[in-house]
């Protein structure tokens, strides 16, 4: 049974750079929003604080050393880095990326998600509504940037997209690269923004194969229309549920900088699998809080605790098993300027990736009990079959053996293979099928109804058991309701062989 693997989104903004130096003021980085960041409200938790006042920088090699031991250490599968790839080839916090690159001895595996959107200033919406704001918006700055755009996201053509996908080739063929079929995992945040999604991204698969790679395995975010060269859907959470709480609170008047976060959890939960591409991801969050960024015009979630969040992560890791998902993405590794991360804090600790943890391995042992059952049933019904062939090659019918015992009116529990069998052999016989029991089943087959095992039981002479694998549990449950006979199926077997 493969494990449930969780990839952490991963905000490399934690360094300086030449850009924020130009816009934001000497020195910023996030940690400036973060360490200014001020209580709007009663019990809002800010500003937030990394356990040990560990305000680091991303381009120190032990930083990373140390997170990949912590994701590791806590059942973290990987990163998902944000990539920043504007018009002409602009890149922006590549750095720790392309370290990462040279730095072959740190164990992490890491994954690409590209945050496709124009930059502007949005952070502190050009006022002063942010603690840090007016340090570093100078006069001059604002004259520079009168629209408020900072890189301008443009994708060009052919020779664009080539020059873009020889920038990525080396990552993608870095072994610690997360793939899915084989195939380096891509994540695209507005892939419908993009108005030649299709024809670039059929450029990139071709170039994938012509270097070796059995193509590029494409997860689109936002995505409400179809095409061929992307893979799988994701919705960008809690981004998307905070969107319809959003509306929900402006349509009844309320204020909208506290949203409540089961409301929240309890959109992003609803999610159904039903989509364009046949495969959709689950994307997970901690918490949100912006307004270290954006101030009073921010958004925060209240209600949040580490108990809630292993509660909603359990139900999500569910829901990707039920959906064939090894891979199930989490919002955040590290983007504290928007209260959503699972690094250690002075308030929870290590609450959260103990969370993460807890939630992976109860959900591998679930599944390695499960798994580890399944040989017995096989071979259980295996035996069953073998018998009742050698029954039947001898001419006898389980038919006489169940109207000699007295059971002329029966019910069948199960409508697996040995049940839907025992069904068949039992048609246009003196022995009458009343009804089958069965957890997972209702409705019909043919004129015979399917109840549930909480639904009341007719009166029958027995009720025969067919995951005889399982009869002792079984037993046990039907005999607190019903008083007749229950047989095992492997019983009958056995007495008429």
């Amino acid at each position: 049974m493969k494990r449930i693997k969780p990839i952490a989104m991963y905000l490399p903004q934690f360094h300086r750079t030449k850009e924020n130096d130009e816009w934001w003021g000497e020195g910023f980085t996030d940690w400036v929003s973060v360490k200014g960041a001020t209580a709007l409200m009663e019990n809002h938790m800010q500003p937030r604080e990394p356990l040990n006042d560990n305000y680091y920088n991303l381009l120190d090699k032990k930083t990373m050393e140390w997170q990949a031991s912590l994701a590791k250490q806590y059942s973290i599968y990987g990163f998902c880095f944000y990539h920043y790839w504007f018009k002409d080839g602009r890149k922006v916090l590549e750095k720790p990326a392309e370290n990462l690159l040279k730095w072959i001895d740190i164990d992490m595996k890491f994954c690409f998600s590209w945050a496709n959107v124009t930059w502007a200033q949005t952070w502190s919406k050009l006022t002063s509504i942010n603690s840090w704001a007016p340090q570093y918006e100078a006069d001059d700055l604002r004259k520079k940037y009168e629209n408020g755009v900072l890189l301008e996201q443009k994708y060009g053509r052919e020779e664009e997209w080539i020059k873009h996908f020889n920038y990525l080739l080396p990552f993608f063929k870095d072994s610690r690269y997360i793939r899915i079929e084989g195939k380096p995992l891509f994540v695209i945040y507005r892939a419908m923004d993009m108005p030649a999604v299709q024809p670039m991204l059929r450029l990139w698969n071709e170039l994938a194969r012509e270097n070796g790679l059995p193509g590029i395995y494409v997860i689109a975010e936002f995505c409400n229309e179809y095409s061929s060269e992307i893979d799988a859907c994701m919705r960008h959470e809690p981004e998307v549920s905070r969107g319809v709480i959003r509306s929900r609170y402006l349509a009844s008047g309320k204020s909208t900088l506290a949203l409540d976060y089961d409301e929240v959890y309890e959109v992003a939960l609803s999610e159904k699998k039903d989509n364009m591409f046949g495969k959709k991801f689950l994307m997970c969050f901690t918490d949100f809080d912006n307004t270290p960024r954006k101030g009073k015009n921010g958004e925060i979630l209240t209600g949040v605790t580490v108990d809630k969040f292993e509660k909603y992560f359990s139900e999500e890791v569910k829901k990707s098993r039920e959906w064939g998902n090894e891979y199930i993405f989490i919002n955040a590794w590290n983007e504290w300027g928007e209260g959503m991360y699972l690094e250690p804090d002075k308030r929870y600790n290590y609450g959260f990736l103990e969370a993460v943890n807890r939630v992976v391995n109860a959900d591998m042992e679930s599944n390695r009990e499960a798994s580890s059952s399944r040989p017995n049933s096989y071979m259980a019904n295996m035996k069953c079959l073998d018998k009742w062939l050698y029954i039947n090659e001898e001419g006898k019918k389980l038919a006489d053996y169940l109207i000699d015992s007295n059971c002329k009116e029966v019910a069948i529990y199960g409508c697996g293979i040995l049940g839907k069998h025992l069904l068949v052999e039992l048609e246009k016989t003196e022995v009458n099928v009343k009804y089958i029991i069965d957890k997972k089943r209702s409705g019909k087959i043919g004129s015979i109804d399917i109840i549930g095992i909480e639904e009341p039981f007719e009166k029958v002479d027995a009720i025969i058991v067919t995951p005889t694998w399982d009869f002792n549990r079984i037993e046990e449950e039907l005999a607190s309701k019903f008083e007749g006979r229950i047989l095992s199926l492997a019983e009958i077997l056995y007495e008429m062989y």
